[in-house]
């Protein structure tokens, strides 16, 4: 369900992602920007729906019982209007890479006009929003 907190659109994550075995760290009631929400669902559907959108506690929780495919990932401690880090990643018998899945989040973004950021490297995770984490400066 759609919700509007100032000027932005919010959705829950309680009725969308939450990862069912979410630990403690997750904040129930979390909520992400809309338009971060279409760049995550535009993105899975583009890979013919075989990831998994999944938001937990913490980033151990969030796909601890993921056992095959793939996944993209948030944490759910605080409210994500202005940034989401994004983390994405395969397990068992995936038919997509961690590499073509951070390129379709990267794209989605673009094709939703999200500002995204990302180094280009697997192991790191993109941010939707605001993207001043990879500032050159960071990258040391």
């Amino acid at each position: 369900m759609v919700q509007r907190i100032g000027h932005v659109d919010t959705i829950g994550t309680d009725d969308t992602h939450k990862n069912e075995t979410a630990c403690g760290l997750y904040r129930e009631g979390h909520i992400i920007a809309a338009r971060f929400h279409a760049v995550l669902v535009s993105a899975r559907d583009a890979l013919d729906g075989e990831v998994e959108i999944v938001a937990g506690g913490c980033n151990g929780c969030a796909t601890y019982d993921i056992d095959t495919g793939a996944y993209i990932y948030y944490v759910a401690q605080s409210h994500a209007i202005d940034r989401l880090a994004v983390g994405y990643g395969t397990a068992g018998d995936a038919s997509v890479t961690k590499l073509e899945i951070a390129h379709e989040l990267v794209a989605a973004a673009e094709r939703l006009e999200v500002d995204v950021g990302w180094s280009g490297n697997t192991d790191k995770k993109i941010f939707l929003g605001d993207t001043t984490v990879y500032d050159e400066s960071s990258w040391l």
